[in-house]
């Protein structure tokens, strides 16, 4: 964001962005950055979990999807379209 800012360009007004993983860094920045939230938390105790039951399991690994919910939290740096 600092890079189109230093190079003239207005947010939003000429680009909007976005970011990924709200986090206290897109609150401090200005503008502040819009984001999808998720639960970190809840992300690190299934990987674990799911790494534990693979070491621990003697079948075969295969290919799994797991869905979290995210959430949209539009902030100051995207315009409305």
């Amino acid at each position: 964001m600092n890079v189109f800012l230093d190079n003239g360009f207005k947010v939003p007004e000429d680009i909007s962005i976005t970011g990924f993983d709200h986090n206290i860094f897109s609150e401090q920045c200005r503008p502040k950055l819009t984001t999808i939230g998720q639960n970190v938390q809840k992300k690190a105790v299934l990987a674990v979990d799911f790494l534990t039951e693979r070491i621990q399991s003697k079948q075969a690994i295969k290919k799994i999807n797991l869905l979290l919910d995210a959430e949209l939290i539009v902030q100051d740096s995207t315009a409305r379209v």
